[in-house]
């Protein structure tokens, strides 16, 4: 009788472990641990390495900080996608995908440097490009750019969607002024 109570207890022990055990098993099935590039390879890669047209290209991702990327995951306008991942899995695409890393973007306000500017009526740019062909430069007569002149010019001013993979809306153009 006392061996079977010892067997009988035995037995409870050792299915109290198999159960713990396999819950926590269970528990490291559902969460195990993958690398960023293997969760970009499963959920991302498909889309992001040139199968939908529309779908930025790994390597401008790569361009977008950490904080850009796990923000699309979670509320942007890759949130469908992202929505079976956990917070955690979207940081480490993130890390993955980024070069930057986490960097903080400062917004600069826009001004012009003098109160009364004078707006010149050329170039006339009316729709997305200039001209009734759409045209996305300007003719050499009007801005006088040439081989011999071209390596005297430098960058005065320049703009940016900071943390964007698309802008909805080009920079509207009047006269001289952006």
């Amino acid at each position: 009788m006392k061996k079977g109570i010892g067997l009988v207890i035995l037995m409870f022990f050792l299915g109290a472990w198999v159960s713990i055990s396999s819950g926590y098993c269970l528990a490291i099935e559902r969460f195990p641990f993958v690398s960023g590039e293997q969760l970009y390879k499963t959920h991302c890669s498909v889309c992001h390495n040139g199968a939908v047209k529309e779908a930025p290209r790994f390597e401008s991702l790569q361009l977008l900080s950490s904080a850009a990327i796990v923000k699309a995951l979670r509320s942007g306008v890759m949130k469908a996608q992202g929505a079976s991942l956990s917070l955690k899995e979207h940081e480490l695409i993130a890390s993955y995908i980024s070069i930057l890393g986490q960097t903080k973007t400062a917004l600069i306000a826009g001004k012009c440097n003098q109160a009364n500017q004078k707006v010149a009526l050329r170039p006339i740019v009316s729709n997305w490009g200039m001209g009734l062909t759409n045209q996305r430069f300007f003719d050499n007569k009007e801005i006088q750019i040439n081989a011999n002149n071209v390596n005297k010019l430098a960058v005065k001013w320049a703009f940016a969607f900071p943390d964007a993979t698309r802008a909805r809306a080009q920079p509207t153009v009047a006269g001289n002024t952006l």
